[in-house]
């Protein structure tokens, strides 16, 4: 079986912009039936999207009116599309891998907190007084993490991933809410 990688390389938009391309694209991707996993590419400078189950034509027709759209808004827009042998693509219930970029709606459960890797930024994107009431980058061990998320009733509510440090902080510049994590 062959899968289609679309790399979206990160040129003039924000991380945040980036990622709601990539979301875009997953959602026409399964929307025409085929299967899609989104995620920053290991160097953090685009997100990869890797699509099973359509041909190229297909993903092009379904994807063709976003790409347009996103080349309208910015003037320019990079894709690196390439075919390769499909590995599988990674189950969400069981691990989250680095990278993987989640629906702006996933809330936060102490499930999906223990499938996540050690460093990822987790920032809740509820306010009190002007800063998000949960900000954390995530150790090795996950029970004080889980505790403080709780007690800041972060539990529930929709949230934010960060992989690297500067994701982080260009995203503190577009949600002037979040705290600075420690």
């Amino acid at each position: 079986m062959k899968e289609i990688i679309i790399y979206l390389p990160r040129v003039t938009p924000t991380f945040f912009e980036v990622e709601e391309y990539g979301l875009l694209l997953g959602t026409f991707i399964m929307a025409a039936g085929g299967r899609v996993w989104a995620g920053w590419a290991r160097h953090g400078r685009g997100v990869e999207i890797r699509i099973q189950g359509l041909s190229r034509r297909e993903v092009r027709v379904g994807t063709q009116f976003l790409i347009d759209s996103i080349i309208d808004m910015h003037g320019t827009l990079s894709l690196v599309e390439q075919t390769t042998d499909a590995a599988p693509l990674p189950d969400l219930t069981v691990h989250i891998p680095w990278g993987t970029v989640l629906p702006r709606s996933t809330r936060l459960t102490k499930r999906l907190f223990s499938l996540l890797p050690r460093k990822t930024y987790v920032v809740s994107r509820s306010a009190s007084n002007g800063r998000s009431v949960f900000a954390e980058r995530l150790g090795q061990t996950r029970d004080d993490a889980w505790r403080r998320a709780v007690a800041a009733n972060a539990v529930g509510r929709v949230f934010y991933l960060a992989w690297t440090a500067k994701q982080y902080n260009e995203e503190r510049h577009v949600w002037p809410q979040l705290l600075p994590v420690k």
